[in-house]
């Protein structure tokens, strides 16, 4: 049997909280897609774009970092405006290294190197490992 993915366990704990329950083909028509691509959201490593996942989370009632959270892909966060930008730039870095993103390997490797570069060119202003 298939598992969802982390951000469709999200997906299907936000259908099962609404009121009433919603079942794929609902979130779809709501979502305006198709079930087959509520499934694919929930089955495998399709995400859905920004526009549909703020439909997503707006039709669940949620908002998109709450979904994102669930999907465990960060905290929740009571920061200040700067600091909120920083989260959604850490966020979306998460799911683009995600395992399950769409993203073809050696784009993934490319994003790997960049960011080990970046973090080596600054290393002196993280904070020391104990």
């Amino acid at each position: 049997m298939r598992q969802p993915t982390p951000l469709g366990w999200s997906i299907k704990r936000g259908m099962a909280d609404h009121d009433p329950p919603l079942n794929q083909r609902q979130l779809g028509e709501l979502a305006g897609v198709s079930q087959s691509t509520v499934s694919r959201w929930i089955y495998n490593p399709l995400r859905p774009d920004d526009r549909h996942l703020r439909t997503v989370a707006k039709l669940l009632g949620l908002n998109v970092e709450d979904l994102l959270t669930r999907a465990g892909y960060g905290p929740t966060s009571t920061a200040e405006p700067a600091e909120e930008e920083e989260h959604e730039i850490i966020t979306k870095t998460r799911l683009l290294l995600d395992r399950t993103s769409p993203m073809p390997p050696h784009k993934r490797q490319v994003l790997e190197q960049t960011l080990a570069g970046v973090l080596a060119a600054y290393a002196d202003y993280l904070p020391r490992q104990r």
